[in-house]
C-alpha cells in the first residue's frame, strides 16, 4: 500500500492563462503555486513528473499525455501519486465539474474543458492504489464529489479484497459553493503540514489528512480569506500515505513498553550519535581518538559531566563550522544527560 516500497510521483496540471477569458479573470498566481506545490514534495521525497501539463493544453492533449506517462512508468499497487490542480473550475448546469483548460469556451465546456472525473478515470485504469487528488479551483468541492463517484464505480469492485489498495482521497481548496482566492491555498499548505508534523508523535509514520485539512481551515480563517478546504475519501484501508512524518522514529519500542528498557534504548540512541563524534570517527565499530584542539573546553565540559553533584545549568556548545560544536546542546537531567541537535544560531 506504498508503505515505503513504492515510488512517489507528484504531477501538476493547470494554467493561469486563458485564451478566451478577458484580462480580470486571468490568474498570474498559478505558475507560482504550481511551483511552490513542487518544491513541497519534492523535498517530502516526491519525484516531479510531466512539468508544464496544461500550461498550454486542451482538454484531449491533457488527457493523452496523461494517459502515456500512467502508460509509461507503469504504476503499480506500491506507488503513491500526488496530482496538484491549479486553475478556474466551472460547474455546468447538470451538476459536472470541468477544469478549465487555455483553450476552454466558457459557455462550451462539454465540448472544451476537462471533467474532473477523467483525471481519476486516467489514472485508476493502472494498477495505482494510491491516488491523492488536491484540486485548487473554484467550487473544487463538486470536482471531489464527481471524481469520488467515478472512482467508486470504476474500480470499487476491482479491488474488492485486496489488501494492498490504499484509497483515493480528494483534497478541495474551496468548498462547493466558495470562490477560491489565487494564491491563498498554497500560502497555507506549506504552514498547516509543518504543525500537524508539530502535534503528530513519533510512532506514526504518516500525516493525518483529516488534521491537515483543520489546520489549513485554522489558518486561512486567520487570514481573512473566505474559503475552507474539504476532504472527501473511498476505499480506504488505514493511514493515507501521502505525507511522510518527518519526526517519525521506526526504532522505537512499542507503546507500553517498561520506562526502563526505554531509557535504554534512548541512552543506546545518544551512545551511538555522539561516541564517534566525539572520536572524530564516524561509526561507533571504528577505532581511534582524532579530535583534538579545544582543551579548555573540553576539559570544563568533562569536569561537569563527571561532577558528583551537578549544578543544575546546561551547556551550549558553539563555533563556526568544521570547529567541532557540531550544533549540539547538553542538558543535564536528574538522571543523566540528555543530548539534543539544534541549530547553534537560534541559541547562541
Amino acid at each position: 500500500m506504498g508503505r515505503g516500497n513504492g515510488r512517489r510521483f507528484l504531477l501538476t496540471l493547470g494554467t493561469g492563462r486563458y485564451r478566451n477569458l478577458p484580462d480580470t479573470e486571468q490568474l498570474p498566481q498559478v505558475p507560482h503555486d504550481i511551483a511552490a506545490v513542487r518544491e513541497l514534495f519534492r523535498e517530502l521525497g516526491y519525484e516531479p513528473a510531466l512539468e508544464g501539463l496544461g500550461a498550454y493544453d486542451s482538454a484531449e492533449s491533457i488527457r493523452r499525455r496523461l494517459s502515456a506517462w500512467s502508460t509509461d512508468v507503469n504504476l503499480g499497487p506500491d506507488d503513491v501519486v500526488v496530482l496538484y490542480h491549479a486553475g478556474h473550475g466551472r460547474v455546468e448546469p447538470h451538476d459536472r465539474h470541468y477544469l478549465m483548460c487555455w483553450d476552454t469556451v466558457d459557455d462550451d465546456l462539454v465540448a472544451t474543458a476537462l471533467p474532473t472525473e477523467d483525471l481519476v478515470r486516467v489514472l485508476c485504469r493502472t494498477g495505482l492504489r494510491n491516488l491523492m487528488v488536491i484540486l485548487d479551483t473554484c467550487m473544487a468541492g463538486a470536482g471531489n464529489a464527481d471524481a469520488l463517484g467515478v472512482a467508486l464505480k470504476t474500480i470499487a469492485y476491482r479491488n474488492t479484497g485486496d489488501a494492498r489498495f490504499g484509497g483515493l482521497w480528494f483534497l478541495a481548496s474551496a468548498r462547493r459553493k466558495d470562490e477560491a482566492e489565487d494564491g491563498a491555498f498554497v500560502k497555507v499548505l506549506r504552514p498547516a503540514i509543518d504543525a500537524v508534523t508539530a502535534r503528530t508523535g513519533q510512532r506514526q509514520r504518516y500525516l493525518d489528512l483529516t488534521e491537515l485539512v483543520n489546520s489549513i481551515n485554522e489558518l486561512l480563517e486567520a487570514g481573512g480569506h473566505g474559503q475552507r478546504a474539504e476532504l472527501e475519501s473511498a476505499l480506504v484501508r488505514g493511514l493515507a500515505p501521502f505525507l511522510p512524518n518527518a519526526g517519525y522514529r521506526e526504532h522505537l519500542p512499542p507503546p507500553g513498553t517498561d520506562l526502563e528498557i526505554q531509557r535504554r534504548v534512548s541512552a543506546q540512541d545518544v551512545i551511538e550519535h555522539f561516541g564517534p563524534r566525539s572520536r572524530g570517527v564516524e561509526f561507533e565499530s571504528e577505532q581511534g581518538l582524532y579530535f583534538s584542539g579545544r582543551e579548555r573546553a573540553l576539559t570544563e565540559l568533562v569536569a561537569w559531566l563527571t561532577a558528583p553533584v551537578g549544578d543544575g545549568k546546561g551547556r551550549v556548545v558553539t563555533g563556526n563550522p568544521g570547529c567541532g560544536s557540531g550544533g549540539r546542546l547538553i542538558v543535564a537531567t536528574g538522571r543523566g544527560v540528555l543530548a539534543l541537535r539544534v541549530n547553534v544560531e537560534e541559541v547562541a
